[in-house]
């Protein structure tokens, strides 16, 4: 009888810690949301508000769309999305701009306590998209993995239902991805250029990629260029998985195109890269080098350490590039707050401060892609030296994609 009394006792005591903790966990709760900037409430709640009710509408819309067979459903639903997201787009997105305007300024501090916010009142809806969701739970530990990368490139209506469909539409087009995807067709311009300047040599053309992902630019290189038997192709990536599924994709496509392109896989880490002398030496002499989704996580010494180690690896008329987000990534806190996806923004100035101090170098120029939030750092060897007065670099204007 003794025991359970003492057993009895001890339950009332946890129940009362229990409810003590989650008394406190409310106060804490109220103390942070007397933090959120009212206006920032104010934006939250408008598109929590548009997007339930364009969640039920389509819900609705789902449950009574007849059709016959596959093919018809698909149709059907494709004109949907379609309507749905011209409704959505003039109301979301300068919403999450104007959103940009409140915090763009803020600490860290209250970056955590507004992020909090827009996560509690907004992630039931947007974690619906694939591709959020991937970016938010980082199967790999972090995000812009391969996976995420193919997720750009193919199909953007994957969902369970419309309304998932319709926000995976939006994610996956807005400036940052819309800037991934525009990747690709500037650099398979830049093979096609190093290809066509180096087709007298009889050892051929060598290209490496470092954080390669899933390297689509190769792929469609391949597809396009018969020219590209002539090439020595090296992939370099942290992510073996990048690495196998490239080699299986790139196998399928030398086989369809009977193509003799010499692709190599190097499943390295930055910190391999650039700790490790002997990592690299293979890789001497190349045409071209780039790497177009690695830099925006880098810290400034460590990109210029590894901006340095690429440059060595340069033929006398090789090409480095250098992708990074520039600072007028108008999705940045779309990314951040939505799927914690942090990147490192840089200006053009901050970009060429990667070139500093780096010898035998004839020509340093930044490039950007139509909407500017890409920028391409273009490191050239054996070249006449063009500057700017009293800059010793630079600029060309945008680049126009590759048709």
């Amino acid at each position: 009888m003794r025991s359970n009394k003492i057993e009895i006792a001890s339950l009332i005591d946890q129940s009362k810690i229990a409810a003590q903790e989650n008394l406190n966990e409310l106060l804490e709760r109220k103390k942070s949301l007397e933090k959120v900037a009212p206006q920032f409430k104010v934006v939250v709640s408008d598109v929590r508000d548009f997007l339930e009710e364009m969640k039920q509408k389509l819900d609705l819309e789902e449950s009574h769309i007849e059709y016959d067979g596959a093919a018809e459903r698909k149709r059907i639903e494709k004109e949907t999305l379609g309507h749905a997201e011209k409704v959505m787009m003039p109301l979301l997105h300068p919403a999450l701009l104007s959103m940009n305007d409140i915090v763009r300024d803020f600490t860290q501090a209250e970056h955590h306590v507004h992020r909090n916010y827009f996560q509690r009142h907004l992630h039931s809806l947007l974690l619906l998209s694939p591709f959020v969701c991937r970016a938010y739970s980082k199967p790999l530990g972090f995000p812009g993995d391969y996976e995420m990368m193919n997720m750009l490139y193919g199909d953007h209506d994957v969902g369970e239902s419309l309304f998932a469909r319709l926000i995976n539409r939006y994610s996956c087009r807005v400036t940052a991805a819309q800037a991934v995807v525009d990747r690709v067709p500037y650099m398979l311009d830049k093979m096609n250029r190093a290809i066509a300047r180096n087709l007298h040599r009889e050892e051929g053309v060598f290209i490496t990629s470092i954080g390669s992902g899933p390297a689509q630019e190769v792929q469609d290189l391949i597809r396009t260029n018969p020219h590209s038997d002539r090439c020595r192709v090296s992939l370099v990536d942290m992510a073996q998985e990048a690495l196998w599924q490239c080699h299986s994709r790139i196998l399928d496509l030398k086989s369809t195109f009977d193509s003799r392109i010499d692709v190599h896989y190097l499943n390295r880490t930055v910190h391999q890269l650039i700790r490790d002398p002997e990592a690299l030496a293979p890789y001497t002499g190349q045409d071209l080098i780039y790497t177009v989704g690695l830099f925006d996580y880098l810290p400034v010494h460590i990109a210029k350490r590894l901006t340095q180690k690429l440059c060595q690896l340069l033929s006398d008329q090789g090409e480095l590039v250098i992708g990074n987000f520039d600072v007028s990534n108008d999705s940045r806190y779309y990314m951040e707050y939505a799927a914690e996806w942090y990147l490192i923004h840089r200006t053009p100035e901050e970009m060429r401060v990667l070139a500093e101090e780096i010898p035998s170098v004839s020509e340093v120029v930044v490039e950007s892609n139509d909407n500017g939030a890409q920028l391409y750092l273009i490191i050239r060897k054996d070249r006449k030296l063009r500057s700017l007065p009293g800059k010793g670099l630079i600029a060309l204007p945008a680049f126009n994609k590759a048709n």
